[in-house]
Protein backbone atom coordinates (compact mmCIF):
# COMPACT_ATOMS: atom_id res chain seq x y z
CA UNK A 1 0.00 0.00 0.00
CA UNK A 2 1.15 3.81 -0.34
CA UNK A 3 2.36 5.32 2.61
CA UNK A 4 3.09 8.95 3.59
CA UNK A 5 6.78 10.05 3.61
CA UNK A 6 8.68 12.84 5.06
CA UNK A 7 11.54 13.90 2.60
CA UNK A 8 13.59 16.57 1.83
CA UNK A 9 12.63 18.65 -0.71
CA UNK A 10 14.50 20.31 -3.71
CA UNK A 11 12.22 23.00 -4.81
CA UNK A 12 12.83 24.44 -8.43
CA UNK A 13 12.54 27.65 -7.77
CA UNK A 14 15.54 29.06 -6.48
CA UNK A 15 16.53 25.70 -5.54
CA UNK A 16 15.82 25.58 -1.98
CA UNK A 17 15.48 22.55 0.72
CA UNK A 18 12.63 22.21 2.97
CA UNK A 19 10.92 19.15 4.49
CA UNK A 20 7.61 18.29 3.00
CA UNK A 21 5.27 15.10 3.07
CA UNK A 22 5.31 13.10 0.06
CA UNK A 23 2.97 9.82 -0.85
CA UNK A 24 4.87 7.33 -1.79
CA UNK A 25 3.37 4.72 -4.02
CA UNK A 26 2.16 0.46 -3.63
CA UNK A 27 5.17 -1.16 -5.50
CA UNK A 28 3.81 -2.35 -8.63
CA UNK A 29 5.90 -5.41 -10.71
CA UNK A 30 9.59 -4.87 -9.82
CA UNK A 31 9.49 -2.53 -7.31
CA UNK A 32 10.54 -2.48 -3.54
CA UNK A 33 9.19 -0.18 -0.83
CA UNK A 34 11.70 0.51 1.97
CA UNK A 35 11.56 2.45 4.85
CA UNK A 36 14.71 4.30 5.08
CA UNK A 37 16.80 3.78 8.35
CA UNK A 38 20.03 5.73 7.35
CA UNK A 39 21.33 7.65 4.44
CA UNK A 40 24.92 9.52 3.66
CA UNK A 41 24.91 12.86 2.86
CA UNK A 42 27.36 12.73 -0.55
CA UNK A 43 29.14 14.78 -2.37
CA UNK A 44 26.72 13.83 -5.78
CA UNK A 45 23.92 15.07 -3.64
CA UNK A 46 25.50 18.55 -3.31
CA UNK A 47 26.34 18.18 -7.63
CA UNK A 48 22.42 17.65 -7.71
CA UNK A 49 21.09 20.23 -5.51
CA UNK A 50 23.39 23.18 -8.08
CA UNK A 51 21.73 21.96 -11.17
CA UNK A 52 18.54 23.31 -12.75
CA UNK A 53 15.30 21.55 -12.29
CA UNK A 54 11.73 21.31 -13.37
CA UNK A 55 9.89 20.12 -10.97
CA UNK A 56 10.53 19.40 -7.43
CA UNK A 57 13.17 16.57 -6.74
CA UNK A 58 14.06 14.41 -3.56
CA UNK A 59 18.10 14.64 -3.09
CA UNK A 60 19.76 11.59 -1.84
CA UNK A 61 21.19 8.11 -2.65
CA UNK A 62 23.21 6.42 -0.18
CA UNK A 63 20.19 4.13 1.57
CA UNK A 64 20.22 1.10 4.05
CA UNK A 65 16.86 -0.02 5.42
CA UNK A 66 14.00 -2.09 5.87
CA UNK A 67 11.55 -3.75 3.15
CA UNK A 68 8.16 -2.80 3.78
CA UNK A 69 6.53 -4.07 0.59
CA UNK A 70 7.38 -5.35 -2.39
CA UNK A 71 5.33 -5.86 -5.83
CA UNK A 72 4.22 -9.07 -7.67
CA UNK A 73 7.45 -9.78 -9.43
CA UNK A 74 9.94 -9.56 -6.53
CA UNK A 75 11.50 -12.95 -5.26
CA UNK A 76 14.84 -11.28 -4.41
CA UNK A 77 13.80 -9.94 -1.52
CA UNK A 78 11.07 -10.04 1.26
CA UNK A 79 9.17 -7.43 3.92
CA UNK A 80 11.44 -7.54 6.73
CA UNK A 81 14.94 -8.07 5.04
CA UNK A 82 17.37 -5.34 6.09
CA UNK A 83 18.77 -3.79 2.30
CA UNK A 84 21.38 -1.63 0.94
CA UNK A 85 20.03 0.82 -1.71
CA UNK A 86 22.32 1.70 -4.69
CA UNK A 87 22.21 4.13 -7.38
CA UNK A 88 22.85 1.78 -10.52
CA UNK A 89 20.06 0.88 -12.20
CA UNK A 90 20.38 -2.00 -14.45
CA UNK A 91 18.15 -3.70 -16.38
CA UNK A 92 19.72 -7.27 -15.99
CA UNK A 93 19.26 -8.69 -19.84
CA UNK A 94 21.22 -6.81 -21.81
CA UNK A 95 24.46 -7.68 -23.15
CA UNK A 96 26.53 -5.85 -20.39
CA UNK A 97 24.80 -6.85 -17.58
CA UNK A 98 24.52 -10.22 -18.50
CA UNK A 99 28.47 -10.54 -18.40
CA UNK A 100 28.68 -9.01 -15.08
CA UNK A 101 29.33 -5.35 -16.27
CA UNK A 102 26.12 -3.58 -14.70
CA UNK A 103 27.36 -0.50 -14.36
CA UNK A 104 27.69 -0.18 -18.11
CA UNK A 105 23.79 -1.27 -18.76
CA UNK A 106 22.73 -0.24 -22.00
CA UNK A 107 19.60 -0.07 -20.67
CA UNK A 108 18.75 1.48 -17.73
CA UNK A 109 15.60 3.26 -18.16
CA UNK A 110 14.13 -0.54 -18.21
CA UNK A 111 14.22 0.00 -13.99
CA UNK A 112 11.65 3.36 -14.51
CA UNK A 113 8.02 2.74 -13.46
CA UNK A 114 5.95 1.34 -16.69
CA UNK A 115 4.38 4.09 -18.41
CA UNK A 116 0.84 5.39 -17.36
CA UNK A 117 1.32 3.63 -13.80
CA UNK A 118 1.58 6.98 -12.23
CA UNK A 119 4.49 8.35 -10.39
CA UNK A 120 5.78 6.88 -7.76
CA UNK A 121 6.24 10.04 -5.39
CA UNK A 122 3.54 12.74 -5.33
CA UNK A 123 2.38 15.76 -3.83
CA UNK A 124 -0.67 15.96 -1.98
CA UNK A 125 -1.65 17.72 -5.07
CA UNK A 126 -0.77 15.19 -7.16
CA UNK A 127 2.38 16.70 -8.65
CA UNK A 128 4.96 14.02 -9.19
CA UNK A 129 8.17 14.20 -7.11
CA UNK A 130 11.28 13.27 -9.22
CA UNK A 131 13.84 10.91 -7.14
CA UNK A 132 17.37 11.97 -6.48
CA UNK A 133 19.55 9.55 -9.02
CA UNK A 134 16.48 7.24 -8.92
CA UNK A 135 16.72 6.70 -5.24
CA UNK A 136 15.12 9.84 -3.72
CA UNK A 137 17.03 9.04 -0.70
CA UNK A 138 16.87 11.73 1.52
CA UNK A 139 13.12 10.55 2.92
CA UNK A 140 11.80 8.27 5.28
CA UNK A 141 10.71 5.77 2.40
CA UNK A 142 11.91 5.15 -1.08
CA UNK A 143 10.09 3.11 -3.67
CA UNK A 144 12.79 1.49 -6.58
CA UNK A 145 13.06 -0.74 -8.70
CA UNK A 146 14.23 -4.83 -7.58
CA UNK A 147 17.68 -4.29 -8.90
CA UNK A 148 18.58 -1.58 -6.88
CA UNK A 149 18.02 -3.39 -3.47
CA UNK A 150 20.89 -5.57 -1.88
CA UNK A 151 20.23 -7.69 1.01
CA UNK A 152 22.54 -7.58 4.01
CA UNK A 153 22.95 -8.95 7.44
CA UNK A 154 20.87 -7.57 10.11
CA UNK A 155 23.63 -7.27 12.34
CA UNK A 156 25.31 -4.53 9.98
CA UNK A 157 24.65 -1.03 11.60
CA UNK A 158 22.36 0.88 9.28
CA UNK A 159 24.63 3.81 9.30
CA UNK A 160 27.58 1.68 7.97
CA UNK A 161 25.15 -0.36 5.60
CA UNK A 162 23.88 3.00 3.66
CA UNK A 163 27.62 3.63 2.89
CA UNK A 164 27.69 0.12 0.80
CA UNK A 165 24.97 1.95 -1.57
CA UNK A 166 27.53 4.81 -3.04
CA UNK A 167 30.84 5.74 -1.09
CA UNK A 168 31.99 1.79 -0.23
CA UNK A 169 30.81 0.19 -3.64
CA UNK A 170 32.45 3.44 -5.32
CA UNK A 171 35.95 3.52 -3.87
CA UNK A 172 36.55 -0.32 -2.89
CA UNK A 173 35.28 -0.71 -6.38
CA UNK A 174 37.52 1.20 -7.88
CA UNK A 175 40.73 -0.30 -6.60
CA UNK A 176 39.76 -4.00 -7.13
CA UNK A 177 37.28 -4.10 -10.34
CA UNK A 178 38.63 -1.12 -12.05
CA UNK A 179 42.26 -0.85 -11.21
CA UNK A 180 42.88 -4.80 -10.19
CA UNK A 181 45.73 -3.10 -7.81
CA UNK A 182 47.98 -5.70 -7.52
CA UNK A 183 49.86 -6.68 -4.03
CA UNK A 184 52.85 -4.56 -3.83
CA UNK A 185 52.07 -1.59 -6.12
CA UNK A 186 51.98 1.59 -4.85
CA UNK A 187 48.97 4.27 -4.85
CA UNK A 188 47.90 7.72 -4.44
CA UNK A 189 44.39 8.95 -3.44
CA UNK A 190 44.04 12.72 -4.35
CA UNK A 191 40.78 13.37 -2.17
CA UNK A 192 40.13 12.02 0.92
CA UNK A 193 36.75 12.23 1.97
CA UNK A 194 34.22 9.27 2.25
CA UNK A 195 34.80 7.66 -1.39
CA UNK A 196 38.63 8.56 -1.05
CA UNK A 197 38.80 6.55 2.40
CA UNK A 198 36.92 3.95 0.61
CA UNK A 199 39.58 3.59 -1.87
CA UNK A 200 42.39 3.71 0.75
CA UNK A 201 40.74 0.77 2.52
CA UNK A 202 40.02 -0.86 -0.80
CA UNK A 203 43.95 -0.67 -1.78
CA UNK A 204 45.34 -1.93 2.00
CA UNK A 205 42.37 -5.28 1.08
CA UNK A 206 44.59 -5.43 -2.04
CA UNK A 207 47.96 -4.88 -0.88
CA UNK A 208 49.20 -2.08 -2.21
CA UNK A 209 52.95 -1.77 -0.99
CA UNK A 210 52.14 2.40 -0.11
CA UNK A 211 49.56 4.48 -0.27
CA UNK A 212 50.03 8.31 0.09
CA UNK A 213 46.65 10.68 0.58
CA UNK A 214 46.30 13.76 -0.72
CA UNK A 215 44.08 16.20 0.76
CA UNK A 216 43.68 20.32 1.60
CA UNK A 217 42.71 19.53 4.84
CA UNK A 218 45.13 17.91 7.57
CA UNK A 219 42.43 16.33 9.33
CA UNK A 220 40.86 14.48 6.17
CA UNK A 221 44.76 12.92 5.62
CA UNK A 222 44.77 12.11 9.56
CA UNK A 223 41.24 10.24 8.78
CA UNK A 224 43.35 8.36 6.02
CA UNK A 225 46.23 7.44 7.78
CA UNK A 226 44.20 6.01 10.39
CA UNK A 227 42.66 3.73 7.72
CA UNK A 228 45.71 2.01 6.44
CA UNK A 229 47.85 5.14 4.15
CA UNK A 230 50.94 4.55 4.24
CA UNK A 231 52.15 8.58 4.20
CA UNK A 232 49.90 11.69 3.82
CA UNK A 233 50.00 15.25 2.08
CA UNK A 234 48.49 18.19 3.30
CA UNK A 235 48.50 20.14 0.13
CA UNK A 236 47.12 23.23 1.45
CA UNK A 237 49.65 26.30 0.27
CA UNK A 238 51.98 23.79 -1.93
CA UNK A 239 51.85 24.68 -5.83
CA UNK A 240 50.45 22.22 -8.17
CA UNK A 241 54.37 21.25 -8.74
CA UNK A 242 54.93 21.19 -5.17
CA UNK A 243 51.95 18.48 -4.54
CA UNK A 244 53.47 16.42 -7.07
CA UNK A 245 56.87 16.54 -6.00
CA UNK A 246 55.58 15.90 -2.42
CA UNK A 247 53.18 12.48 -3.32
CA UNK A 248 56.28 11.22 -5.67
CA UNK A 249 58.62 11.50 -2.41
CA UNK A 250 55.70 10.13 0.03
CA UNK A 251 56.08 6.87 -2.35
CA UNK A 252 59.22 6.48 -1.81
CA UNK A 253 59.64 3.29 0.14
CA UNK A 254 61.85 4.16 3.35
CA UNK A 255 65.54 3.05 2.91
CA UNK A 256 64.92 2.49 -1.03
CA UNK A 257 67.09 5.24 -2.34
CA UNK A 258 65.63 7.08 -5.42
CA UNK A 259 67.26 5.72 -8.78
CA UNK A 260 68.21 8.80 -10.48
CA UNK A 261 64.29 10.15 -10.48
CA UNK A 262 62.31 10.35 -13.50
CA UNK A 263 62.05 13.77 -15.91
CA UNK A 264 58.65 15.36 -15.12
CA UNK A 265 55.84 17.01 -17.58
CA UNK A 266 58.19 19.81 -17.19
CA UNK A 267 61.30 18.29 -18.06
CA UNK A 268 62.76 18.79 -14.88
CA UNK A 269 63.58 15.65 -12.42
CA UNK A 270 61.34 14.28 -9.58
CA UNK A 271 63.92 14.40 -6.97
CA UNK A 272 61.38 12.64 -4.44
CA UNK A 273 60.97 9.38 -6.64
CA UNK A 274 60.05 8.03 -9.49
CA UNK A 275 56.25 7.97 -9.18
CA UNK A 276 53.73 6.17 -8.34
CA UNK A 277 52.13 2.96 -9.75
CA UNK A 278 48.17 3.79 -9.87
CA UNK A 279 46.92 7.00 -9.09
CA UNK A 280 42.83 7.82 -8.03
CA UNK A 281 41.42 11.29 -8.66
CA UNK A 282 38.31 11.45 -6.45
CA UNK A 283 37.86 15.38 -6.40
CA UNK A 284 36.69 16.20 -9.65
CA UNK A 285 38.76 18.92 -10.61
CA UNK A 286 41.08 19.92 -13.14
CA UNK A 287 43.91 20.59 -11.36
CA UNK A 288 43.95 17.40 -9.21
CA UNK A 289 43.32 15.47 -12.25
CA UNK A 290 47.09 16.93 -13.58
CA UNK A 291 48.40 15.89 -10.53
CA UNK A 292 47.05 12.80 -10.75
CA UNK A 293 48.60 11.91 -14.09
CA UNK A 294 51.90 13.73 -13.14
CA UNK A 295 52.25 11.79 -10.33
CA UNK A 296 52.57 8.44 -11.93
CA UNK A 297 55.95 6.56 -12.83
CA UNK A 298 56.45 4.94 -16.28
CA UNK A 299 53.50 3.24 -17.29
CA UNK A 300 51.88 4.08 -14.24
CA UNK A 301 47.96 4.36 -14.51
CA UNK A 302 45.32 7.42 -13.90
CA UNK A 303 41.94 6.32 -12.51
CA UNK A 304 39.57 9.11 -12.37
CA UNK A 305 36.18 8.58 -9.98
CA UNK A 306 35.65 12.00 -8.83
CA UNK A 307 32.74 13.86 -10.35
CA UNK A 308 33.72 16.95 -12.79
CA UNK A 309 31.03 19.85 -14.15
CA UNK A 310 30.03 19.35 -17.74
CA UNK A 311 32.35 21.29 -19.89
CA UNK A 312 35.32 20.90 -17.44
CA UNK A 313 38.24 20.73 -19.55
CA UNK A 314 41.66 19.21 -18.29
CA UNK A 315 45.06 20.60 -19.85
CA UNK A 316 47.21 18.08 -20.56
CA UNK A 317 50.90 17.88 -22.17
CA UNK A 318 50.38 14.81 -24.12
CA UNK A 319 53.74 13.80 -25.28
CA UNK A 320 55.23 14.42 -21.84
CA UNK A 321 52.35 13.91 -19.64
CA UNK A 322 51.42 10.46 -21.60
CA UNK A 323 52.93 8.88 -24.53
CA UNK A 324 56.67 9.15 -23.71
CA UNK A 325 55.93 8.26 -20.37
CA UNK A 326 53.40 5.62 -21.31
CA UNK A 327 50.62 6.68 -18.65
CA UNK A 328 47.02 5.67 -19.07
CA UNK A 329 43.82 7.46 -17.73
CA UNK A 330 40.48 5.64 -17.44
CA UNK A 331 37.09 6.85 -15.71
CA UNK A 332 35.57 4.80 -13.08
CA UNK A 333 32.01 4.84 -12.68
CA UNK A 334 30.24 3.03 -9.52
CA UNK A 335 33.42 1.30 -9.08
CA UNK A 336 32.70 -1.08 -11.54
CA UNK A 337 30.05 -2.72 -9.44
CA UNK A 338 28.86 -6.09 -9.99
CA UNK A 339 26.02 -4.93 -7.58
CA UNK A 340 24.37 -8.19 -6.49
CA UNK A 341 28.16 -9.66 -6.14
CA UNK A 342 29.95 -6.37 -4.75
CA UNK A 343 27.43 -5.13 -1.60
CA UNK A 344 27.24 -8.66 -0.03
CA UNK A 345 31.08 -9.09 -0.38
CA UNK A 346 32.12 -5.57 1.42
CA UNK A 347 29.18 -6.39 4.01
CA UNK A 348 31.06 -9.85 4.73
CA UNK A 349 34.70 -7.83 4.39
CA UNK A 350 32.70 -5.35 6.83
CA UNK A 351 31.99 -8.09 9.51
CA UNK A 352 35.05 -10.03 9.36
CA UNK A 353 36.79 -6.91 10.21
CA UNK A 354 38.95 -6.31 6.96
CA UNK A 355 36.81 -3.29 5.98
CA UNK A 356 35.93 -0.90 8.75
CA UNK A 357 32.63 1.13 7.69
CA UNK A 358 32.49 2.68 11.23
CA UNK A 359 35.68 4.79 11.02
CA UNK A 360 34.19 6.50 7.68
CA UNK A 361 30.98 7.40 9.57
CA UNK A 362 32.22 10.91 10.51
CA UNK A 363 29.14 12.05 12.43
CA UNK A 364 25.28 11.48 12.06
CA UNK A 365 21.98 13.48 12.00
CA UNK A 366 18.41 13.78 11.04
CA UNK A 367 16.62 14.56 8.08
CA UNK A 368 15.93 18.81 9.23
CA UNK A 369 19.87 18.47 9.12
CA UNK A 370 20.32 17.77 5.28
CA UNK A 371 20.63 21.41 4.09
CA UNK A 372 23.54 21.91 6.60
CA UNK A 373 24.99 18.39 5.93
CA UNK A 374 25.35 19.66 2.14
CA UNK A 375 26.45 23.00 2.73
CA UNK A 376 29.17 21.81 5.47
CA UNK A 377 30.70 19.36 2.26
CA UNK A 378 31.67 22.72 0.24
CA UNK A 379 33.70 23.35 3.81
CA UNK A 380 35.63 20.20 3.90
CA UNK A 381 34.22 17.93 6.28
CA UNK A 382 35.86 14.76 7.34
CA UNK A 383 33.95 11.43 7.58
CA UNK A 384 30.42 10.76 6.08
CA UNK A 385 27.70 12.38 7.34
CA UNK A 386 25.01 10.00 7.47
CA UNK A 387 20.95 10.93 8.71
CA UNK A 388 19.91 8.59 11.08
CA UNK A 389 16.71 10.37 12.36
CA UNK A 390 14.30 10.64 9.42
CA UNK A 391 10.98 10.88 11.50
CA UNK A 392 10.01 13.67 13.84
Amino acid sequence: MSVEARAVLLCPDGGDLRLASVLVSEPLGAEVQVEVRAVGVCHSDLHLVGFPHTGPVIPGHEVAGVVTAVGPDVASVAVGDHVAVTLVAWCGSCAACVSGQSYRCENPGATARPEGAGPRLALADGMAVAAGFGVGGFASYVLVHRNQVVRVPSSLPFEQAALLGCGTLTGVGAVLNGARVEAGESVVVLGCGGVGLSVIQGAVLAGASRIVAVDLNQGAVDAALSVGATAGVCAAGLSPEETVEAIRAAGVVAGAGVPGGEANADGGSAAGGVGLDHAFEVVGLPATTRQAVRSLRVGGRAHLIGLHRPGNLTELDLMLDVIQPQRGIQGIFMGQACVPRDVPRYAELALAGRLDLGRLVGSTVSLGDVPSALAALRSGVVGRTVVTELVA
